[in-house]
């Protein structure tokens, strides 16, 4: 969906309307964004903030504190490029392919959709699966009465769980797997239904947490603020988002942080080739996992509820197959292949790709435990694997792959994993506390920051503009 809307052209104009998208969730106002650069003469007493990370969040801040006029700003980013965890590829399948980051969660009053439709960025709706192609394990595709029924089914299932969790009874199931097993021995499921249950359980629950149903937390469950409006793929590439915020600000490629020192004078950032970066203040982009892996040290240590947050939560894994073939052999008119594999968390799901292209590229997309494993495999051990399911489903003749692209985000030492999620025993307040600055030196942004909104993009941006309007208001 496109819709016609004047073309921001400055980065004054930019950063207003960043400021103006997300007005009402963090009540910001916008004189500091009409603000005009200091002078050559008031640059001296500038204050300089340093943000690590050059992925959504950081940009985010960057982009409004640098906007602001008030202090000078620099971005400090391990990799070679910027973005995080948002990466579009554009060479390898010769059609730009975000490997990170793909889809914008909802259009109401999202920040990223209305910072993508200002500024004329083609969008595409995906998220039609009324009737995906959906084949069971022996391979043999689901007649449309079949998949309604179990669409039935499981709709009667998942609204129970959902009623048992608003119950809030003190002996509540800790795991979503339990109170799905609660609920599935209430209503009688019958084990010749039990497997194309859990597939629908890893479709719809774990495929958006990116871990297992065993290991999420059912009272923190689906407790996100989600916008209405469905879902939307961005097939130029997510990276012209980046690209926008990044323009003109000052960015530092392969710095490899690895100390933070703060008092409310001011910081020192360490890098790993033993160059020194002073600051009157930092934003802590990093995501969960490099946080919680101890790559970076600080000093003093951070206080023992913020340690204790760390150690609550939990980084998932979802990881992406994409395959470029000559011809399009697949269900053409299908957004969704669903597949009822064993385990449900692997190949159980083919995203086609030529719907929104018009390539023959099909994305597999795998999480959890069974994505971590699998992580360890080659290249060639992967595709194997998914050429097994897709010759099961059509055919022994199917072609191999001309190109293919495989993510492998929880063994990427700048991530350490694709985005958060509260495990059982885990509490949603410790997202909070993980976003709370430190003094008035040490603040904290990215998609783990918040219990409004974590694991997702939207996420990420609105906890950069919090930290960055924290920081200007003192």
């Amino acid at each position: 969906m496109k819709v016609s809307r004047r073309r921001f052209v400055s980065n004054s104009s930019l950063i207003l309307s960043l400021f103006l998208i997300a007005a009402n969730e963090l009540k910001i106002g916008t004189n500091a964004a009409r603000g005009a650069s200091p002078d050559l003469k008031d640059r001296a007493s500038m204050k300089k903030v340093i943000i690590v990370g050059a992925g959504m969040a950081g940009l985010a801040a960057a982009r409004t504190l640098h906007d602001s006029g008030a202090v000078e700003v620099l971005l400090l980013e391990a990799r070679d490029r910027i973005g995080g965890r948002i990466c579009t590829e554009r060479q390898k399948l010769c059609v730009p392919v975000d490997l990170g980051a793909s889809w914008i969660h909802g259009r109401g009053k999202n920040p990223i959709y209305e910072f993508a439709l200002a500024h004329n960025i083609e969008l595409k709706q995906t998220d039609n699966r009324m009737q995906p192609a959906t084949y069971a394990s022996d391979g043999c595709r689901l007649s449309e009465e079949q998949r309604d029924a179990l669409d039935r089914r499981f709709r009667g299932i998942i609204d129970a769980v959902y009623e048992l969790q608003e119950r809030r009874e003190k002996d509540a199931p800790a795991s979503v797997r339990a109170a799905f097993q609660k609920i599935m021995q209430e209503q009688k499921v019958l084990a010749h239904e039990l497997e194309n249950i859990n597939h629908l359980i890893a479709a719809e629950v774990e495929n958006d947490y990116a871990t297992t149903v065993e290991d999420l937390s059912f009272q923190n469950w689906d407790q996100l603020r989600w916008f209405k409006g469905g879902d939307f793929l961005i097939p130029q590439g997510y990276d012209q988002l980046i690209n926008l915020l990044a323009d003109g600000l000052s960015i530092k490629l392969n710095a490899v942080i690895s100390s933070i020192s703060y008092a409310d004078l001011g910081v020192k950032i360490g890098t790993v080739g033993g160059g020194m970066f002073d600051a009157d203040a930092v934003i802590v982009t990093l995501p969960l996992g490099v946080l919680q892996s101890k790559k970076v040290s600080f000093s003093p240590e951070l206080p023992l509820r913020k340690l204790e947050a760390l150690q609550s939560l939990k980084m998932g894994t979802f990881d992406k197959v994409y395959l470029k073939f000559d011809h399009v052999f697949w269900t053409e008119d299908a957004t969704w292949i669903e597949y009822v594999s064993q385990p449900p968390q692997l190949w159980s799901m083919f995203f086609n790709l030529h719907k929104a292209l018009n390539e023959p590229i099909l994305v597999a997309l795998n999480t959890g435990e069974a994505a971590l494993r699998l992580e360890s495999a080659s290249d060639a051990e992967i595709i194997s694997r998914a050429l097994l399911v897709l010759r099961k489903l059509y055919g022994s003749d199917i072609p191999e792959p001309l190109a293919w692209e495989i993510t492998r985000w929880s063994k990427d030492p700048f991530s350490c994993g694709a985005y958060s999620h509260i495990p059982v025993g885990g509490n949603a307040r410790a997202l909070d506390v993980l976003g709370e600055p430190v003094g008035n030196s040490l603040f904290f942004a990215g998609e783990a920051t918040s219990s409004k909104d974590y694991a997702s993009v939207h996420a990420a941006f609105l906890s950069g503009l919090r930290a960055a309007n924290a920081l200007l208001r003192i």
